[in-house]
């Protein structure tokens, strides 16, 4: 853990579990350590009533602890350890967040990556609608929405199914240019670069030569800043009816223009029924 998170409800409970354990305990040693006093039975018998009313009295309370100890020492050593299990369980949890925000700052750090906030974010979806559209005009706020929530699904879709391999990082500004989403890869220094396109008709020649435009510039920048190899992922969303059509023509484009593309570009085509 690279910093430790104390100040929590959750620390308490492990504190008071502690002491609930150790209370028991403490007293039984004080009980077997106690120094006591051995007098003749003369001795006794000459003590004046407050003196013998005295040791009644202390011996009363050693029977006390003596008998009640032994009875509450368990079920406060079995509270004491429940609230520890809780405690430490529930303080891993917050722990393990806070180190996964620590690791996400370090890696953003690592390829000089600056995070979109939500506004930056929503620009950037306006941008890529607008560069696909033939005017501004054409790009309402229902599209620009939708545009984001495929970008999301694409990016839950492949978080769980890479993250053992890759750190996963959604809407970045590496140097001057924004990316979809990166995978720094945590085995090697061969990262991921995805690029998503939501298309509900057949792109034309001119989409598909900007796209494969795009991946260059993308690829230099991100070598340049980093000095990390990569490949691409291209994501392509379509209505399911349209899915076969625009795979078709991506891939047949692609394969007549390969030499176009300076690294290994990778296809997902997905049916937006079923992200």
């Amino acid at each position: 853990m690279d910093k430790l998170q104390y100040d929590s409800f959750y620390k308490f409970l492990v504190s008071l579990g502690i002491v609930l354990i150790t209370l028991p305990i403490f007293v039984l040693l004080y009980i077997l350590n106690a120094d006591y006093i051995l007098i003749s039975q003369n001795d006794y018998n000459n003590l004046s009533a407050i003196s013998l009313q005295s040791i009644k009295t202390h011996e009363h309370i050693l029977h006390l602890i003596h008998t009640i100890v032994p009875i509450i020492s368990i079920p406060l050593i079995l509270l004491g350890s429940i609230l520890i299990i809780i405690g430490c369980y529930k303080w891993y949890g917050i722990q393990k967040e806070l180190d996964q925000q620590i690791k996400s700052d370090t890696i953003t750090k690592k390829i000089n990556a600056t995070q979109l906030n939500a506004s930056e974010s929503t620009a950037k979806a306006y941008k890529e609608l607008t560069s696909e559209q033939e005017s501004a005009s054409q790009v309402s706020t229902e599209k620009v929405v939708r545009y984001m929530e495929v970008e999301d699904k694409c990016f839950n879709h492949f978080l769980p199914k890479l993250s053992r391999r890759y750190h996963l990082k959604q809407n970045l500004l590496i140097g001057n240019v924004e990316y979809d989403i990166v995978g720094i890869s945590k085995r090697n220094y061969t990262d991921l670069i995805f690029e998503i396109k939501y298309w509900i008709i057949l792109p034309t020649d001119a989409r598909l030569n900007q796209l494969f435009s795009h991946i260059n510039c993308l690829g230099e920048n991100y070598k340049r800043t980093t000095d990390h190899d990569f490949e691409y992922v291209i994501v392509v969303v379509t209505p399911k009816s349209q899915k076969e059509r625009i795979q078709g023509k991506v891939e047949a484009f692609y394969s007549t223009n390969i030499h176009n593309i300076s690294e290994k570009v990778n296809f997902e085509f997905f049916a937006e029924e079923e992200l």
